[in-house]
C-alpha cells in the first residue's frame, strides 16, 4: 500500500509564512493564531504547503492508515484554502453566512480574510474540529468494543485448565523434616 506523502514536517511556521506570498501573509499569520486556538494545539507545517493544527492517527477499514490534522489550510497564491469536513452539521447555512468564497468538497477557498465574516469561519472550523473530535471517539469506542467482544467470544484451548495457585503458606514442620533427612543422608555418606 502506498505511504502517504505528506507529513508533518520540522519547519517552523513561521519560516514557511515566510517564504509564502506576501498578498496572504498576513491573513496566514492571523490564521494560524485562529487554528491553534480552535484545536488547542500549536500548528505544524505539513508537506510542501500545508499548515495542520492538532493531528490525529488514522485507520481505514481497507487498512490504509496514517497521521493527519485536526484542522488545516494551505496559503497558497491569492486565496487561502481550508480544509473542512463536508460532513459538518449546518455546513450550507455557515457557508451561506461565511462572505465571498468558493466551495469545492471538503475545501473552502477564500481570497482576503477581509471578504468574510471572521466569527463564522470560527464557527466553522470550531463545528469541524468538534465534529471529528466526536467521530474519532466514537470510532475507537467500537474498536474497543470490537476487541472487547472478540476475545470474550474466544473460546478456551482444549486441555488447558488454570494453573493452580500456590500456598502463600509453607509447612514449617514438614520443611524442617526434609532439610533433616538431607543432613541425615549427607552425613551418612
Amino acid at each position: 500500500m502506498a505511504e502517504l506523502k505528506t507529513k508533518a514536517k520540522s519547519e517552523s511556521v513561521a519560516a514557511f509564512l515566510a517564504k509564502v506570498d506576501v498578498a496572504v501573509r498576513d491573513d496566514a499569520r492571523e490564521v494560524v493564531a485562529l487554528i491553534e486556538r480552535v484545536t488547542g494545539a500549536d500548528a505544524r507545517v505539513w508537506g510542501s504547503g500545508l499548515i495542520g493544527a492538532g493531528d490525529y492517527h488514522y485507520k481505514y477499514d481497507s487498512g490504509r492508515e496514517g497521521d493527519w490534522f485536526e484542522l488545516g489550510f494551505a496559503p497558497r497564491k491569492g486565496k487561502l484554502t481550508f480544509y473542512l469536513s463536508s460532513l459538518v452539521d449546518g455546513r450550507a447555512d455557515i457557508l451561506k453566512r461565511l462572505g465571498k468564497h468558493k466551495a469545492s468538497g471538503g475545501c473552502v477557498h477564500v481570497a482576503r480574510l477581509a471578504e468574510i465574516d471572521r466569527a463564522v469561519l470560527q464557527e466553522a472550523l470550531t463545528g469541524h474540529v468538534r465534529q471529528l473530535r466526536a467521530h474519532i471517539a466514537t470510532k475507537r469506542a467500537d474498536e474497543t468494543a470490537k476487541r472487547t467482544a472478540k476475545a470474550a467470544a474466544k473460546p478456551a484451548k482444549a486441555g488447558k485448565t488454570a494453573a493452580k495457585p500456590k500456598s502463600a503458606v509453607r509447612n514449617p514442620a514438614a520443611a524442617s523434616a526434609k532439610r533433616k533427612s538431607a543432613a541425615r543422608k549427607k552425613a551418612a555418606r
